[in-house]
């Protein structure tokens, strides 16, 4: 279950075309939830979507609003 009951951080950003796929230029939000767990979790990615995923620890994050924003919720 998540720490909050709406999403920490939304980044928009936008996509250029891509041909190959038969996709036009667009823009893609990323909806970001926070979430703790006790130990390793199993995680099954959309391969077209999603090449990756990873727990991280909030020092490691470059985007300081996103930093920030899960530092004020885990305090």
């Amino acid at each position: 279950m998540p720490l909050l009951p709406h999403p920490v951080h939304i980044d928009v950003h936008s996509i250029p075309a891509n041909d190959a796929k038969g996709e036009p230029a667009h823009h893609h939000a990323d909806v970001r939830w926070l979430f703790a767990t006790t130990g390793p979790v199993d995680v099954t990615l959309q391969a077209e979507e999603v090449s990756d995923v990873e727990w991280r620890s909030p020092d490691t994050f470059t985007d300081e609003t996103l930093r920030e924003r899960v530092l004020s919720v885990i305090r």
